[in-house]
This record gives structure tokens, sequence and C-alpha cells, in this order.
């Protein structure tokens, strides 16, 4: 028997070559092996939570915002130390008929902020609280959760929810362009915010350079002003439609002078519900 202990050897054995394992060949094997093994226990064993971090007191919000969720960036807002306690709050887009059922998932340096974890026939989370909604929702909303947490021993954990780490952000919104605005006699106006928002007055002019509409934005919504003006083929104002600030309409009428005779407010298009005045 020939063998050589730097490679793998062969024997003949019954007219037949077979794999012989050298002994420092299978130690180097058995070596990785272990060494694979300690791997995996290392990680399965980081990856459960910590039992001296707890939740011990969760407070949501209403839903702050629907319009613009979709554009919401999941962010943390602040990290409070009190005592003992850390309050982390984290603003986040959800279904607006969420079921609430906070916990949290730590390891060695992260921590996994749940706001939803409710199975359909578990009803008692971590703080034997619980708050559930049967249905989804076909909506986003904007949420502030507040997870107040006990048994951190230091500032340097990394945050996590659905999944995505989180962090500090001054930005409630994806920033996704440069502003863009217009000065015009002094005015800034048609300003348009790094979040892609119409903010203040926003003017408008059709091809011969005529005002049809005049309206004033606050994150994208329209609060009040000049909806639309219509002109008749000689060019004078035949009607005006106006948004007030609360969400009531306003119509003025104009005779084929250009002179407005009657106004009327209430819907916009059911004026049979309006109250009007003669304005001659």
């Amino acid at each position: 028997m020939i063998r050589v202990l730097t490679e793998m050897t062969f024997l003949a054995n019954n007219g037949k070559n077979k794999p012989l394992c050298v002994i420092p060949k299978c130690f180097i094997i058995n070596k990785f092996a272990l060494l694979i093994l300690l791997l995996s226990s290392s990680l399965f064993s980081s990856s459960q939570d910590n039992p001296d971090i707890k939740l011990v007191k969760f407070e949501p919000s209403e839903c702050t915002d629907e319009v613009h969720a979709y554009n919401l960036n999941n962010r943390i807002v602040s990290i409070e130390k009190h005592a003992d306690t850390t309050i982390v709050e984290v603003s986040v887009k959800a279904n607006c008929c969420i079921s609430i059922n906070p916990s949290i998932h730590s390891n060695l340096d992260t921590i996994d902020l749940v706001y939803n974890d409710l199975k359909p026939d578990t009803i008692i989370n971590q703080l034997d609280t619980f708050l559930t909604i049967e249905e989804e929702c076909e909506c986003l909303c904007c949420f502030n959760f507040r997870f107040y947490l006990m048994g951190l021993d230091n500032d340097s954990f990394t945050y996590k929810t659905d999944n995505q780490i989180i962090e500090f952000s001054k930005h409630r919104y994806k920033v996704i362009q440069k502003p863009f605005f217009k000065i015009v006699d002094g005015d800034t106006i048609n300003k348009v915010d790094i979040y892609g928002m119409k903010q203040g007055l926003h003017n408008y002019f059709d091809s011969k350079n005529r005002q049809f509409r005049s309206v004033i934005y606050k994150d994208d919504r329209l609060i009040s002003g000049l909806l639309r003006r219509s002109y008749t083929e000689e060019g004078s104002t035949i009607l005006e439609h106006y948004q007030l600030k609360g969400g009531s309409f306003k119509t003025v009428f104009f005779n084929n002078k250009g002179v407005a005779f009657k106004e009327c407010e209430g819907f916009l298009f059911e004026h049979e519900d309006a109250q009007c005045i003669d304005l001659n």
C-alpha cells in the first residue's frame, strides 16, 4: 500500500479502483464541516429574540394623510431616552384598514418593529391588547407609531419595519426632484416642491394668453381659487367657477357684454340646490 499524504490516494481492490481517504485529507474535510456547523449555529442563535429587550407600550396614530401616502418615506421620526425606556417613533405607509398588533423581534444588533402581526385566529399580542379590522381597504394611509422599549443597553441598534431597514430622515416624503417655480411681477407662482407637490398660487393661461385658472394649493391639495373661466368667441368672460375655502363652490354668470348678473353658491354642477342672487 502506497500513501501520499498531500492528496487523495486510490488502491486497487479486486481489480477496481476505490478511493482511500488519507487521514490528513479527512481531517481537513471534518474541520470544514465543523466550521459550517458552527457558523450555522451562530447565525441561528443570533437571529433569535433577545429576551432582555421588551416592548412595554405602543401608541398608534390615526391615519394622518391618505392623499400622499404613496410617496411616504418610511423613516424614524425620533428616538427618545427616558430612564430605562427608549421610545422609537416611526412613520410608515400602510393599508387604511390595517389590524394593529404590535410586537418586536430583536437580535444582537437589529430590532424589527412590527405593527401588524395579527393572524386570523390571534387576538392577543405582547401587550395583551389588540385592534382588529376584518377587511383591508383599497387605500394607503400615513401612520405614526411609537414603540416603548426596555432593555436596550446601547444606542447602536439598527431598526427595521416591513422587513426593511429604516433610518432617520427629515423628509416625510420621498425626494423626487428639484423644486420648480416662476416669478411674475415679483410674486412666486406655480411652485412645485422637492416632493413633487404643488404649493401656493398657480396660474394657468390658454393659447391666447387668457387666464382661465388661478388656484391655491397646499401639499398638492387644492384649497381655493378660480377653477375655470370660460370665454365667448369674442373673448368676453361668460362663466367663472370658484372653489371656496371649506369645500363649497361658487359660480358667477356673465351677460354677452362680460358683466356679471348672477352668482350662485353650492355644489358646482347641482345648481338646483344652490343659493343664487341677482347682481343687477
